[in-house]
C-alpha cells in the first residue's frame, strides 16, 4: 500500500529586501512601489504579517 505524504512549504514570515529579486518580489506580493515598501519595512519592521497590515491600512485610508 503506497501512503502520499503532502508537504507544505510554509511562507516566510519575514521579507527580505537585501536583494533586488527579494524586494521585487515583496512589492508585487503587497502591491506596492519598491521604495514604499521599504518605508513600510523601516516605520514597521520586516514581518510580513505586519506590512500586511500597515498596507491595508494605506489602501482603506484613500
Amino acid at each position: 500500500m503506497e501512503t502520499k505524504t503532502q508537504v507544505e512549504i510554509p511562507e516566510t514570515k519575514k521579507a527580505g529586501i537585501e536583494e533586488d529579486r527579494e524586494l521585487s518580489y515583496w512589492s508585487n506580493k503587497f502591491g506596492i512601489a519598491k521604495e514604499e515598501l521599504k518605508e513600510v519595512i523601516r516605520h514597521g519592521g520586516t514581518f510580513t504579517e505586519a506590512i500586511e497590515k500597515y498596507v491595508n491600512r494605506l489602501k482603506y485610508a484613500v
